[in-house]
């Protein structure tokens, strides 16, 4: 029996939208404009969005036909501004490294995508399975484990830091007891818990720890000097201070076991060399793109699909779509990318109040309408595209 205060943490950890579907913003997105926003106009569009919550700000990366820009804005009423080295939560696009990471080792025959996950666990452990089939490395990647978005046991003893607590002794002492609730592969389930097993599982088949790993296999690589889960006290002093849903500071989120689900912190103009690194054909981790999209499963009524990590989905005009959120206690983050029109937007945010930055990249990158927060203030729209461009 989970005590009551641990289930409320649960319920609202549960709540975070680590994965918001882009379909949520289906209705009335305009076609794909062919103008962007100004530097002005983008200013003007963060602006609105802090506007009365002191001490927001918000950071964004954008790949539209103006080029690459790199903005940031705020905090509110507070100093010093955001910029594109400002350090943020990026909470759940940790799983996309996490997923190029198994990517890359399984190209390099370290691990197999269909490892059970069983065989790098340490000796001893075990992990459910259900009439024979076990669970693999991409069930993990794919959210098709039938693993719980979260374990029962978190101890909760750092209520504002929820994951600092959950170690490898409590995570493989839920994993022997659990019971799954269908055959592994069946469904897709958005699993933090199964993301963090992952990153474990992966840093055990390499013999070092999750932060050296993605050190070694994708922030070295890509020179995201910036991108990194303990800071240098350089970094520190650029880390942005977090607020929860009211406004409130938020403390920041520290992991253990579970690193590979959400413990990585990043800065704007990182994601963008991380979002460029994603589109192109010749980067050091195309390979790894390239099998990390290239069996999707279907999710739901089958609108999107799920990658390793990624959830992919498509654009108005018919492009697909690569995309994901991001939450933790005191933050919110975003990405889409359209590698068709190597476009694409990371919004960063350091703040939980909704909305946040999900509807903010669907409008910048596709037209979507933003949603509206009360007191509403001005809302840009995009430029109306020319009617015989939106026909192609």
């Amino acid at each position: 029996m989970i005590h009551t205060s641990r289930r409320a943490m649960l319920s609202w950890l549960a709540m975070l939208p680590l994965s918001t579907p882009l379909s949520a913003y289906a209705q009335g997105i305009t076609p794909v404009p062919d103008d962007s926003l100004s530097d002005a106009q983008l200013k003007a569009l963060i602006d609105a969005r802090i506007a009365g919550r002191a001490g927001e700000g918000i950071a964004i990366a954008l790949l539209d036909t103006k080029g690459q820009r790199i903005l940031g804005r705020g905090p509110a009423g507070q100093a010093p501004p955001f910029s594109a080295r400002t350090l943020f939560e990026i909470g759940s696009l940790t799983k996309l490294f996490t997923a190029l990471i198994l990517a890359d080792m399984a190209l390099k025959g370290e691990v197999g995508l269909d490892d059970p996950a069983q065989a790098w666990l340490p000796p001893g452990a075990s992990m459910p399975q259900r009439h024979g089939r076990q669970i693999t490395l991409r069930d993990l990647a794919m959210h098709l484990s039938g693993l719980p978005r979260l374990p029962d046991n978190m101890p909760f003893s750092h209520p504002e830091d929820p994951y600092a607590d959950y170690g490898e002794a409590l995570l493989l002492d839920f994993l022997a007891r659990y019971r799954l609730p269908r055959d592994p592969g069946m469904r897709y389930e958005y699993s933090n818990l199964g993301f963090g097993l992952l990153g474990s599982l992966l840093a055990r088949a390499a013999q070092t720890d999750y932060p050296s790993l993605l050190a070694r296999r994708i922030t070295g690589p890509l020179g995201l000097h910036d991108t990194a889960i303990t800071l240098s006290p350089d970094q520190q002093t650029r880390f942005a201070p977090g607020y929860d849903a009211a406004m409130r500071p938020a403390s920041p989120w520290r992991f253990t076991a579970l690193a590979g689900a959400g413990a990585i912190r990043s800065t704007a103009q990182d994601m963008a060399m991380f979002m460029q690194a994603v589109m192109d054909p010749a980067s050091v981790i195309a390979p790894a793109m390239q099998l990390a999209t290239a069996s999707p499963h279907p999710i739901g009524d089958g609108r999107n699909r799920a990658g390793l990590g990624w959830v992919i989905g498509q654009s108005p005009a018919g492009e697909p779509l690569l995309f994901h959120d991001g939450g933790t206690g005191g933050f919110r983050s975003s990405i889409i990318v359209e590698p068709g029109r190597r476009h694409g937007v990371v919004v960063l945010a350091n703040a939980a109040a909704e909305p946040a930055t999900a509807d903010l990249a669907a409008h910048l990158l596709l037209g979507a309408p933003l949603q509206l927060i009360s007191p509403a203030p001005p809302i840009m729209t995009l430029p109306a595209q020319r009617q015989e461009r939106a026909r192609r």
